[in-house]
């Protein structure tokens, strides 16, 4: 029996942190990331309806928490997607299995459900990989859809395949969040894992840990009801741009004119704890200046009153 290899002392904090986020990030405590994975199904058939004349049933099974090498765990012929997360500098993992992979296969193929499918797991051709890579990307943009009420994000398919797509991939201890779907056409049913490594979340914890208001009472409309909560939905998730005014100060043209690259603009204030928040050049909110896992950070103080308030600010 060999003796195992004591880890470095940077190892042990690594390791160490990884269990901390782990804890932080499970479900119940990302209320957030749950509001997320609940819209998430009905965002999902909204992309995927028009790939076939089924529509697909699809509701949200369990969100669990595990470990990377547990992707490596799943059945034969589980078909694996690795999805980039461009601004979360990191990698998004599906995972469906056998029955739903074929299910969408054959409903994208032309199977209407009138005749009972003979389908049973088997492995997947190039060809219809490469139609499960298009269930991938409907998925993908349903996700970033999901997410978009919290955070900016998009999701990018790279590769499609087995599980050997997973040799590069995070240490095998490294936790993980896991979202199971389960998805249906015409009674043949299967089930679709999404895997976010908790690295990716840490940045956007702060976000997530938001607990989403709860949905306004429908009030009447004429016209089509359906047709208004979706537009309603749609503007709800549009992004604007916000500005934080840590000060300002009025310079003359000669100033202005004098200007060089490395030239030096003194402000009147003395700290940059306080920020004003504009929407839309309107002033909305006064902020505490902070950081939030390494980054710049926003905390909402109180409403932004008065144009006399802010000349007592600067």
């Amino acid at each position: 029996m060999h003796p195992q290899p004591i880890p470095s002392p940077t190892e042990l904090i690594r390791n160490l942190e990884l269990a901390i986020a782990a804890e932080q990030n499970r479900p119940e405590r990302l209320p957030g990331l749950v509001a997320v994975f609940n819209r998430l199904p009905d965002v999902s058939v909204v992309n995927l309806e028009n790939l076939s004349a089924l529509k697909p049933e699809i509701s949200l099974a369990e969100i669990s928490v595990g470990r990377f090498s547990d992707l490596a765990e799943a059945p034969d012929g589980t078909v694996y997607g690795i999805l980039r997360a461009e601004r979360w500098n990191g990698y998004v993992y599906f995972l469906a299995d056998a029955q739903a992979a074929l299910a969408f296969i054959e409903a994208a193929t032309g199977f209407d459900g009138d005749v009972r499918s003979g389908i049973a797991p088997r492995g997947l051709t190039m060809l219809e990989r490469s139609i499960v890579s298009l269930l991938y990307m409907r998925l993908s943009r349903s996700l970033a859809e999901a997410f978009s009420a919290f955070v900016d994000v998009t999701f990018e398919v790279t590769a499609i395949g087995d599980r050997d797509l997973l040799i590069t991939g995070l240490p095998a201890s490294a936790p993980t969040m896991v979202a199971r779907l389960k998805v249906a056409f015409a009674g043949t049913e299967g089930f679709i894992r999404i895997v976010i490594p908790q690295k990716l979340l840490e940045p956007v914890r702060m976000e997530l840990e938001v607990t989403p208001a709860p949905p306004a009472e429908d009030l009447p409309v004429d016209g089509d009801p359906d047709w208004a909560r979706q537009l309603t939905d749609e503007i709800a998730r549009a992004f604007i741009l916000t500005n934080a005014i840590l000060d300002e100060r009025q310079i003359t043209l000669n100033e202005l004119a004098n200007l060089r690259v490395g030239s030096t603009i003194s402000l009147a204030t003395t700290s940059i704890s306080r920020a004003r928040l504009e929407i839309d050049e309107r002033p909305l909110f006064w902020c505490e200046v902070g950081k939030n896992h390494q980054q710049m950070a926003l905390r909402i103080e109180t409403e932004f009153e008065s144009a006399d308030d802010e000349v007592e600010e600067f």
